[in-house]
């Protein structure tokens, strides 16, 4: 959609919701500038599988968010789960303490629903579609907007791929009642003979004797 007015003023001071700002003050925000739920910032916070911090910690540039920063998959979700020991970079850095513990005990308005999306690839793509269309013409007028949706790339292909265990209930801080998913296991690797026969083959057959 193309039409939208550019901003003319810097906003306001606390007006943009930040990172390190508290749960309750960046939902407030959400729900008074556009009327988002708690369950739709965290859907909108699936754009951070595919991005990195430039300059939220001074110390790390380019730092991604999860062990898969190239995909679009549901890691995000769960590699902020695990108990945190230390922020990276400097000591006062507060830019990473959206995934810190206390965001994520602000637990029973939403921990269900982060909880939820692991490992849920379809789940995650249609609330992050929908919710990023609302947020995309918040305070605009879409009717003198112009659909340009042609010119858009064709995606590549959704991640079919489950996530796969590398962590466990045990591993994280749970905030959610329900079970913690369960994840199946790649498959070990394949054991590999090097031929070491003097004709290059694996089955030494003896010389026959005279």
């Amino acid at each position: 959609m193309v039409g939208g007015s550019n901003a003319t003023t810097p906003p306001p001071e606390g007006f943009i919701p930040l990172s390190s700002d508290s749960p309750p003050t960046n939902f407030t925000r959400f729900k008074y500038g556009g009327d988002f739920t708690p369950a739709e910032v965290v859907a909108l916070l699936a754009s951070h599988s595919i991005v990195c911090a430039d300059h939220v910690n001074p110390a790390l540039n380019a730092a991604p968010f999860d062990s898969t920063p190239f995909p679009f998959d549901t890691k995000f979700y769960l590699k902020v789960l695990p108990k945190g020991v230390e922020l990276p970079g400097f000591s006062n850095n507060s830019g990473g303490s959206l995934l810190s513990a206390a965001y994520r005990r602000d637990s029973q308005r939403w921990a269900c629903t982060w909880q939820d999306l692991v490992n849920q690839q379809s789940r995650m793509t249609t609330t992050f579609s929908t919710t990023m269309t609302k947020l995309a013409v918040v305070g605009q007028d879409t009717r003198h907007f112009v659909d340009c949706s042609e010119v858009i790339p064709i995606p590549k292909p959704a991640v079919k791929k489950p996530a796969t265990q590398d962590i466990s209930a045990k591993d994280i801080q749970q905030a959610c009642d329900s079970p913690f998913p369960r994840f199946a296991s790649d498959p070990g690797a394949t054991e590999t003979i090097i031929p070491h026969c003097p004709d290059d083959t694996l089955d030494c057959v003896p010389s026959p004797t005279t």
